[in-house]
């Protein structure tokens, strides 16, 4: 395999394509479960499911959980048999085509409550097998360059996080406040999501443009050509028997193709045998030989940091967003949810106190993504000791926002800490903080524990350590809001 130096990313086109493919990855969710508002009105337009239009956002989500887990399930076994161009563009397109529907249906100011749900439901479920497709597809295209590409991707996903939350808070920091009584019609949130939906459409638009564009780049060429010498050396050849530990010759002839071959980017010799240049260790060489990896023994391998990945998002979900947007200002007198909009101490304490809530926990994820690629740990990541302990010291943050000002149906059985409005602002900032540093410190050096001609196949099974741990924490929310109200 040729040992020539890799080219530059030059300007870092390649890191910035990844970073909007990674937005592409989350955006439209994004914007499906902030225009709760519009969804709201839109549903309850008779005819309408009562039942449905009464609990269409959890339904939304349930939809959306249930298609990404399964589709997630099967991408890991089965993401070998898709073309990497097929688990890209046809998401791409599919997402494009169901954002573009949801854009008409806003704009459809006479439709019936029944007419949006059966447009948008079908249209969320096949957004969760896209996103999947997607997901897995593009950690497992960044995984095939330095692990600093992997981290692009988490960036880019909470962009699309943050760029949602400032727009939100902003669009309701403009907005003149309702009066009491007053009610919205279709045609007064028509607009706004007519917009939301529409950006959306275009980003996908550009993603599409931003890959065909990185299939073009001398430094993507380098690296994916890697991974295909790799995969057809792998094609090529048996697995190692067990026990064969050591680098074979290579006899030159047709016998050669039957036997074990050790690759560690090395010429051949003079006599045909494959020598590891002298700044490879041992290990280094052992890890890279080609070999098969079945997938039992590739999720083995990945265990550990599967874990925390799952870990992190689990105490995330846990208490965000069920229990911080139960948690009021100290200044609002709200005694029962939700907190009162109006109030005497200013609308940071009204209506504009939980979208603040969601820009700070979304801003600190984005802040501690980007510090993931700052200094040694963008190149080494923490022993796997040290992760863990890492996601398990923020049991501490959720312990804090649940002594907070929280507001429920029935009294809230834990004491409040402190009364003040800089405890829970800051507990959630770290949760974002952290959250988003452990995820992509974790994630950004997963694929380099596989082989090289496999850390394509780390892509699914990163988005499905995080589906796993959005998961549980679903349920641990649902345990927690329940069981600590008083009956």
């Amino acid at each position: 395999m040729d040992r020539a130096e890799p080219p530059q990313d030059k300007g870092k086109v390649v890191y910035g394509i990844l970073c909007l493919l990674g937005v592409a990855t989350l955006l439209p969710w994004n914007v499906f479960i902030t225009e709760n508002e519009f969804f709201d009105i839109r549903v309850h337009v008779k005819p309408t499911y009562r039942s449905i239009a009464d609990n269409f956002e959890s339904a939304i989500v349930l939809t959306f959980q249930f298609v990404n887990f399964l589709a997630l399930l099967a991408l890991v076994p089965l993401q070998r048999f898709i073309p990497l161009h097929q688990q890209m563009l046809l998401p791409l397109g599919l997402t494009f085509a169901v954002l573009v529907l949801a854009a008409a249906v806003a704009l459809w100011t006479t439709a019936s409550g029944v007419a949006v749900i059966l447009a948008m439901l079908p249209s969320v479920a096949l957004m969760g097998m896209t996103t999947a497709l997607l997901q897995g597809g593009l950690f497992g295209l960044a995984g095939l360059c330095p692990p600093i590409y992997v981290q692009a991707t988490s960036v880019g996903q909470a962009v699309a996080g943050f760029g949602v939350s400032v727009l939100s808070f902003l669009t309701l920091w403009a907005a003149p406040g309702m009066e009491p009584g007053e009610v919205r019609r279709p045609k007064d949130v028509a607009g706004a999501a007519t917009a939301y939906f529409g950006l959306s459409a275009a980003v996908m638009a550009v993603s599409v443009g931003g890959y065909w564009w990185l299939q073009h780049l001398p430094f993507w060429h380098f690296h994916t050509r890697t991974a295909v010498c790799w995969e057809e050396d792998l094609k090529g050849e048996e697995a190692l028997q067990s026990g064969a530990g050591e680098a074979v010759s290579l006899e030159q002839g047709r016998e050669a193709d039957d036997l074990p071959l050790l690759r560690i980017n090395a010429r051949p010799s003079a006599s045909g045998s494959a020598k590891a240049p002298a700044n490879i260790s041992a290990p280094t060489a052992l890890q890279n030989r080609v070999t098969r990896v079945p997938v039992g023994e590739m999720l083995w391998l990945l265990r550990w940091h599967a874990l925390v990945l799952a870990l992190d998002f689990a105490l995330t979900i846990a208490v965000f967003p069920s229990v911080t947007a139960a948690i009021c200002s100290v200044h609002n007198p709200a005694k029962s949810p939700p907190c009162f909009p109006h109030v005497a101490a200013g609308r940071l304490a009204g209506d504009l106190w939980t979208p603040l809530l969601f820009l700070l926990f979304n801003g600190g994820d984005l802040g501690g993504r980007l510090l993931a690629g700052i200094g040694q740990q963008q190149h080494r990541a923490p022993g796997t000791g040290a992760l863990l302990t890492y996601a398990l010291t923020r049991v501490v943050l959720v312990t804090g926002l649940l002594l907070c000002h929280v507001i429920t149906p029935h009294p809230w059985r834990l004491p409040e800490l402190v009364r003040s409005d800089l405890l829970p602002t800051v507990l959630i900032f770290l949760l974002g903080l952290t959250n988003g540093h452990l995820a992509s410190l974790t994630s950004m050096h997963m694929p380099s524990l596989l082989p090289p001609s496999y850390r394509e196949r780390s892509g699914p099974i990163i988005a499905f350590s995080i589906t796993i741990g959005l998961t549980l924490g679903s349920i641990l929310a649902v345990l927690l809001t329940s069981m600590l109200q008083s009956s």
